[in-house]
């Protein structure tokens, strides 16, 4: 391994680099946040750009916008720069176990934990509200902002109050990302859709349980999207 032995104004790096070099030679670089100053660096350097958001239609927005910022303001081809949508899948054999299994894995999760979690990102300490109140109208906007965003795209949703326990269901799952549950031909018809509207390159899998995601990925998903020729 090469050592690096960087010396610039902001730091210096003398060791060797933690992963195996690329066959291009420099990194491949990523790109995450939604902020003015990160999208734009993205557009200009990265290879590839993540994005997040509960339906291919919002994400859609985004690929488009940072598309066009890495065209018009700095020259790329726009179809060199891949963007990457987060996705949480849970699959089984059908899509009746695959909901069995989610309500099994729901079954497991902490909800003071995901609480915590929120109110970290907020800045809110949920405990303070009671089990009842709806955060689409709690005068906090920090909450209204995220809560109404969810309460407008998350599937099945329409209308419904989101309690503290609604709210620690989404996220105890996959977090803010969006959640795909079905059978294998279930998975992939959602993730074409997701090629197909959203406009992304691909997907960054996070998930539930580890190493158990994965292996139902690679057992059920994988030979569904070979046998489509999608991978």
């Amino acid at each position: 391994m090469p050592q690096i032995h960087h010396k610039g104004k902001h730091f210096d790096v003398p060791g060797p680099h933690i992963c195996e070099l690329p066959p291009q030679r420099t990194p491949f670089l990523f790109q995450a946040g939604t902020s003015k100053a990160g999208r734009e660096f993205g557009a200009k350097h990265a290879e590839a750009i993540f994005v997040g958001g509960q339906t291919p239609e919002i994400v859609r927005t985004s690929t488009d916008a940072l598309r066009q910022l890495a065209s018009e303001k700095f020259g790329r081809n726009p179809r060199h720069l891949k963007i990457i949508a987060g996705i949480t899948i849970i699959v089984d054999d059908t899509d009746e176990k695959a909901q069995a299994k989610r309500a099994e894995l729901l079954s497991y999760g902490d909800r003071e934990g995901a609480l915590a979690l929120f109110g970290g990102w907020t800045g809110y300490d949920l405990s303070t509200y009671t089990d009842d109140e709806d955060f689409r109208f709690v005068k906090a906007p920090a909450i209204e902002s995220i809560v109404n965003r969810w309460s407008a795209t998350v599937p099945g949703t329409d209308n419904a109050p989101w309690t503290k326990a609604r709210i620690a269901e989404y996220l105890i799952l996959g977090g803010m990302g969006e959640k795909i549950v079905g059978s294998p031909k279930t998975v992939v018809d959602e993730l074409e859709r997701w090629l197909d509207v959203a406009d992304v390159d691909g997907f960054n899998l996070s998930h539930v349980v580890s190493p158990g995601s994965f292996e139902d990925i690679i057992q059920r998903v994988l030979p569904e999207l070979r046998k489509r020729g999608l991978f």
